[in-house]
Protein backbone atom coordinates (compact mmCIF):
# COMPACT_ATOMS: atom_id res chain seq x y z
CA UNK A 1 0.00 0.00 0.00
CA UNK A 2 1.29 3.54 -0.78
CA UNK A 3 1.56 6.71 1.28
CA UNK A 4 -1.23 9.21 0.28
CA UNK A 5 -0.16 11.75 -2.22
CA UNK A 6 2.73 9.76 -3.48
CA UNK A 7 2.47 8.71 -7.12
CA UNK A 8 3.71 5.42 -7.90
CA UNK A 9 7.72 5.23 -9.46
CA UNK A 10 7.41 4.30 -12.76
CA UNK A 11 9.62 1.85 -14.68
CA UNK A 12 11.43 2.86 -18.25
CA UNK A 13 11.58 1.21 -20.85
CA UNK A 14 14.30 2.53 -23.21
CA UNK A 15 12.18 0.26 -26.59
CA UNK A 16 15.60 -1.42 -26.91
CA UNK A 17 14.64 -5.26 -26.73
CA UNK A 18 16.80 -8.18 -27.01
CA UNK A 19 16.82 -10.24 -30.51
CA UNK A 20 18.71 -12.43 -31.96
CA UNK A 21 19.60 -12.15 -35.31
CA UNK A 22 20.92 -14.91 -37.74
CA UNK A 23 21.88 -13.66 -41.41
CA UNK A 24 20.32 -15.92 -44.19
CA UNK A 25 20.52 -16.12 -47.96
CA UNK A 26 17.76 -15.74 -49.93
CA UNK A 27 18.46 -18.80 -51.39
CA UNK A 28 17.85 -21.12 -47.91
CA UNK A 29 15.45 -23.26 -47.83
CA UNK A 30 12.55 -24.17 -45.94
CA UNK A 31 14.21 -26.64 -43.29
CA UNK A 32 17.45 -24.05 -43.34
CA UNK A 33 15.04 -21.46 -42.26
CA UNK A 34 13.14 -23.74 -39.83
CA UNK A 35 17.16 -24.59 -38.17
CA UNK A 36 17.79 -21.22 -38.22
CA UNK A 37 14.51 -20.04 -36.12
CA UNK A 38 15.43 -22.80 -33.89
CA UNK A 39 19.16 -22.00 -33.35
CA UNK A 40 18.09 -18.68 -32.65
CA UNK A 41 15.70 -19.29 -30.28
CA UNK A 42 18.20 -22.03 -28.54
CA UNK A 43 20.17 -18.94 -28.06
CA UNK A 44 18.07 -16.69 -26.79
CA UNK A 45 16.93 -18.95 -23.78
CA UNK A 46 20.36 -19.47 -22.91
CA UNK A 47 20.88 -15.96 -22.81
CA UNK A 48 18.26 -15.68 -20.73
CA UNK A 49 18.98 -18.52 -18.37
CA UNK A 50 22.21 -17.18 -17.82
CA UNK A 51 20.98 -13.78 -16.54
CA UNK A 52 19.04 -15.37 -14.44
CA UNK A 53 21.33 -17.54 -12.60
CA UNK A 54 23.30 -14.06 -12.06
CA UNK A 55 20.56 -12.34 -10.24
CA UNK A 56 20.58 -9.98 -13.05
CA UNK A 57 16.36 -10.17 -14.31
CA UNK A 58 13.83 -8.79 -11.99
CA UNK A 59 10.00 -9.12 -12.51
CA UNK A 60 7.94 -5.92 -12.08
CA UNK A 61 4.67 -6.21 -12.52
CA UNK A 62 3.73 -7.02 -16.06
CA UNK A 63 7.04 -6.16 -17.14
CA UNK A 64 10.88 -8.09 -16.98
CA UNK A 65 13.93 -5.82 -16.30
CA UNK A 66 17.32 -6.78 -16.99
CA UNK A 67 20.13 -5.25 -15.33
CA UNK A 68 23.28 -4.48 -17.41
Amino acid sequence: MQALGRRPRRVRWSGRGEQEIIRVDHRAGADRLVTVGRDAERLALARAVNWHCQGRVLIHGNRTVVFS
